[in-house]
């Protein structure tokens, strides 16, 4: 059985040490290197070449060789080999600059994106309703062991017109470390009688959404919508 995912993630890893040996190779030409210093830094190489082979004997086992044939990967690669070599290097200007930066950065993807459910995980679109027309959808957020959920409340107009669901999903690209290829969804508007009775808060603060929706672009994150429509007496 084939494994992509976690075959790019290993191949990501062998990289990644490779950009690490490569720094403590690199190193070796610096003048005030005592002999001891030296042989440290080879030994240190050596150890994370090892690394780099073992990751990539196993990416390749896993995903058959398949890995290979995904462009992306090498982009992304190429990327973390130059991060992870002047980090080494440069660990006082490099390297803990860009553990700050890239902390940053992944605490900003989880919140916006990795928050929302899996697509395949349990169907969002949750109602309930009363007498007095109000009704309320259920809104799915993730965490690391299970999915919560809250109650959104709002009024509806009538019990016997058509709700417009909007739901919002959001393809992860393959090449991102970890989360990539996942597909997270969420309900954003729901509509009756061209009127917007509920809106989403999670996903309308998400910073350039329609950029992201541009089917033309490629961006990290794409989001596609498909529409729903549900009555309320069959909820």
């Amino acid at each position: 059985m084939i494994d992509l995912y976690l075959s790019r993630d290993l191949f990501y890893l062998a990289v990644c040490c490779l950009g690490f040996g490569a720094g403590a190779l690199v190193s070796l030409f610096a003048s005030d290197l005592t002999l001891k210093q030296r042989n440290r830094k080879i030994t240190c190489a050596i150890l994370w070449f090892s690394g780099a082979l073992i990751s990539l004997t196993l990416a390749i086992v896993f995903s058959k060789g398949e890995v290979f044939l995904h462009k992306d990967f090498y982009i992304a690669g190429s990327v973390f080999f130059v991060l992870t070599a002047a980090s080494f290097r440069f660990p006082k200007y490099a390297g803990f600059p860009l553990i700050i930066i890239a902390g940053f950065l992944v605490t900003v993807f989880a919140f916006l994106f990795l928050r929302f459910p899996l697509a395949d995980e349990t169907d969002p679109l949750v109602f309930r309703t009363d007498e007095s027309k109000q009704a309320a959808v259920r809104i799915m957020r993730s965490s690391d062991t299970e999915s919560l959920s809250e109650f959104a409340y709002f009024e509806l107009s009538n019990l016997e017109d058509p709700l417009s669901v909007i739901v919002y999903e959001f393809h992860i690209d393959e090449a991102v470390p970890l989360a990539g290829g996942q597909v997270r969804s969420s309900p954003f508007e729901i509509i009756q009688n061209g009127a917007l009775i509920f809106s989403n808060p999670m996903i309308s603060r998400i910073p350039f959404l329609h950029f992201l929706k541009d089917e033309n672009r490629k961006f990290v994150v794409n989001i596609q919508s498909y529409q729903r429509h549900m009555f309320v007496e069959a909820l």
